[in-house]
């Protein structure tokens, strides 16, 4: 799965498995933001760096990014207000009917 830019995502594995020594690792079942996004190449498979975590750049190859797979999208749903638009249908008749 490819992320993008801004999406929100789900750490699901342990962090003892992510980059070691002083860097910043993500923590299982915690949600971070996606700040770039590293496509999979002959380097490696996709992946991401977070805008919760930044951590120094360690060589030429600059910031440190963890493998997309430790991450699962979190589907963000638009709020459905068709309810309020409901009871405001109703409370609109109701004055109407009393004026």
């Amino acid at each position: 799965m490819s992320f993008r830019l801004g999406q929100k995502v789900v750490c699901i594995v342990d962090s003892d498995r992510w980059i070691c020594g002083r860097h910043v690792r993500p923590k299982k079942g915690c949600i971070y933001t996606v700040r770039s996004v590293l496509p999979a190449d002959h380097h490696g498979p996709e992946s991401i760096r977070l805008y919760e975590i930044v951590n120094p750049s360690t060589s030429a190859i600059g910031e440190p990014a963890y493998f997309a797979a430790g991450f699962r999208l979190i589907e963000e749903r638009e709020t459905d207000i068709g309810f309020a638009h409901e009871i405001l249908r109703k409370v609109s008749k109701v004055k109407e009917t009393t004026a």
